[in-house]
């Protein structure tokens, strides 16, 4: 999944479409373009280090068992913060 050398970063529907074919590299590079910027929403969420770090791991655990409902691959985004957001609100 990693890009040609001068080429674009893949998008995130192509992401997706990656990881539905379970490739692992398309999964870390999720892992990669998005998990610091929820760990921070996690975060400002729980203002606990340990709990939004819980809480974006668990999240991720989550997406690879349901990537498969995503109706909208160019979504992704959103729908990692949904989830985020629900690990976060579990976690209070």
């Amino acid at each position: 999944m990693t890009p040609a050398t001068g080429s674009a970063a893949p998008t995130d529907a192509e992401l997706v479409a990656g990881v539905l074919a379970a490739d692992r590299e398309a999964f870390a590079a999720v892992y990669d373009k998005y998990g610091n910027k929820l760990y921070d929403f996690a975060y400002s969420m729980l203002r606990q280090r340990e709990d939004a770090a819980d809480a974006v791991a668990d999240s991720f655990v989550i997406v690879a068992e349901r990537i498969n409902q995503l109706r909208e691959p160019e979504r992704l985004r959103p729908w990692l913060y949904a989830i985020v957001r629900s690990e976060c609100l579990r976690l209070l």
